[in-house]
């Protein structure tokens, strides 16, 4: 074997060793578990909730999965009757009100559309679509309500959805605005377990751009 052939066969085994040690590295993604810890695989991306009972809920895209032994199995429960027209995109929120009430704050996939982001083109900023949605299960995920659509316009990212001490519900929310095109976030509150939702007054910063102006608000209580 000549040399030109010598070099061509250790490029060959090199880019091998590289593809093998890549996908490798793809499959863990860089964890690192504690001597003690056990990788947690098939479970819902959530967010999570525990229940009265001990155990513990989930959503994703289109059911609640439900687990009592700590992770190991799930059972799922339809969020939708028409899962035809709703898909909860991962941007969402959930909480387990101090009644036993779930409220879910989601985005709708079936329902997105998008323009062109140009910031001084009204037209085409027009286009951006993504309602926002309520929905509730008052069984402990076993069943859910109709979604309740409480925002049109577009909402780039859901984060955040808390219980003030007061009881009132309140969700973080976000749509866009023009000239130029920028976001603004808002909130919306519930004082009566997430049936009705009142809308505040929009925190504006001004700012352009697709990633311009205020968005993704979390919220908590300070006092």
């Amino acid at each position: 074997m000549n040399r030109k052939h010598r070099l061509l066969t250790a490029a060959i085994v090199a880019l091998a060793v590289i593809g093998s040690a890549l996908r490798g590295l793809a499959e863990d993604d860089h964890i690192r578990l504690h001597p003690k810890g056990q990788r947690l695989t098939g479970c819902p991306q959530g967010p999570y909730v525990n229940l009265a009972d001990g155990s513990v809920l989930a959503v994703d895209s289109r059911v609640a999965q439900i687990s009592k032994d700590e992770g190991k199995t799930w059972k799922s429960y339809p969020l939708f009757a028409d899962a035809e027209k709703f898909l909860a995109r991962p941007e969402r929120a959930l909480i387990r009100t101090r009644q036993g009430t779930l409220v879910m704050g989601f985005l709708n996939e079936k329902e997105i559309a998008r323009g062109k982001w140009a910031v001084n083109d009204k037209k085409e900023l027009s286009k951006f679509y993504l309602p926002t949605y309520i929905i509730r299960s008052l069984d402990a995920g076993k069943t859910w309500e109709a979604p309740l659509k409480i925002q049109d316009g577009w909402c780039g990212a859901i984060r955040s959805l808390i219980q003030l001490k007061s009881g009132r519900l309140v969700l973080a929310g976000q749509d866009v605005r023009f000239d130029p095109g920028r976001h603004v976030v808002m909130s919306y509150v519930s004082d009566d377990e997430g049936k009705t939702w009142s809308r505040s007054n929009d925190l504006d910063i001004g700012g352009s751009g697709s990633h311009g102006g205020a968005m993704e608000a979390t919220l908590a209580e300070l006092a």
